[in-house]
């Protein structure tokens, strides 16, 4: 654990200001729910992810999603990559989100990028985008508010995102979602 240095009062009702620099740190909003835990005499505050609580299963949607499309998988919560299958996404694994994929998330709606369409890949940094050229975002949404996404990545020029791809993806979301939320 790290120290901040930053000192502050509890007041009459209980309540403690956390300070901006730690929600900055934190990407923590108004609204956003914290997760209160207590160890001995510490008590830790966590930003909570549903999708953290259900990361093993995530995991395995975005394996069974890699071995059914055949394409590059990453499951995100809202700060970072929680489950990544593929050669080329698997080091994004624990990483905070590239600002790109925090747009995406933002923007609450699917999106595609094709090459032989003309698409740009607007996902990750640009290290990765110049590998995979076809990209799919779809969000995952509980209580009408987007809380992370399925991505669905390939470097094979030839081969686009189909109609398939999001409905399968649609269906992976709507699993993590409903078992991340349950």
């Amino acid at each position: 654990m790290k120290a901040t240095g930053i000192v502050r009062r509890v007041d009459m009702l209980g309540r403690l200001v956390i300070p901006k620099e730690a929600r900055n740190t934190l990407k923590i909003n108004f609204g956003d729910p914290i997760e209160i835990y207590t160890e001995k005499d510490e008590i830790i505050l966590k930003k909570y992810s549903p999708i953290l609580n259900a990361e093993e299963y995530a995991e395995n949607i975005a394996r069974s999603l890699f071995k059914t499309t055949e394409r590059n998988v990453v499951i995100c919560d809202d700060s970072s990559y929680l489950a990544c299958e593929g050669e080329t996404v698997g080091k994004l694994k624990g990483c905070p989100l590239h600002e790109r994929t925090a747009n995406a998330i933002r923007k609450q709606q699917t999106e595609i990028s094709n090459f032989s369409e003309g698409g740009a890949p607007f996902l990750f940094d640009e290290y990765i985008n110049d590998r995979l050229c076809n990209q799919l975002f779809l969000p995952i949404i509980f209580e009408n508010r987007t809380v992370g996404g399925i991505i669905l990545a390939d470097g094979d020029k030839n081969r686009p995102i189909t109609a398939a791809d999001v409905k399968t993806a649609t269906l992976a979301a709507d699993l993590v979602s409903s078992n991340a939320f349950n």
